[in-house]
């Protein structure tokens, strides 16, 4: 039980924020244009809109990982000389497992507000290429 991804809603509002970071950095330091905020705009809406395609190569990968913490938690959980503390943490990782692997558990209602995002940040962007 090393390493575990974000849960959703960590993972939706760390990608949505990413744009926000970027065009603040331009404008620390100066470069902030319409150019550049077109620029930067249009990158992160064509890496959004494309997310689930992007994922798709390693999807297989997460599927395999997930299904060996759950096995691995499910084995421990079912030993004899767990402690009542140890049974209750493994409980709450074993149910926080589907959250956190929620890019192959439940793929859809994570990409639906990405696949919002990227649209309006490509609209946004030609808003600055006027």
């Amino acid at each position: 039980m090393r390493f575990a991804p974000p849960t959703r809603i960590t993972y939706i509002a760390l990608t949505l924020a990413i744009p926000c970071l970027v065009i603040l950095a331009l404008w620390k330091q100066g470069d902030l244009t319409n150019l550049t905020a077109f620029l930067a705009l249009s990158v992160t809406a064509a890496l959004y809109l494309r997310m689930r395609w992007i994922h798709d190569f390693v999807r297989a990968w997460w599927r395999r990982e997930y299904d060996q913490k759950v096995a691995s938690t499910d084995a421990a959980l079912v030993r004899n000389d767990l402690t009542a503390t140890e049974r209750r943490r493994l409980q709450r990782y074993r149910d926080q497992l589907p959250d956190r692997y929620h890019l192959v558990t439940s793929p859809d209602e994570t990409y639906k507000p990405i696949n919002f995002m990227g649209y309006v940040l490509k609209f946004g962007a030609y808003a600055f290429k006027q």
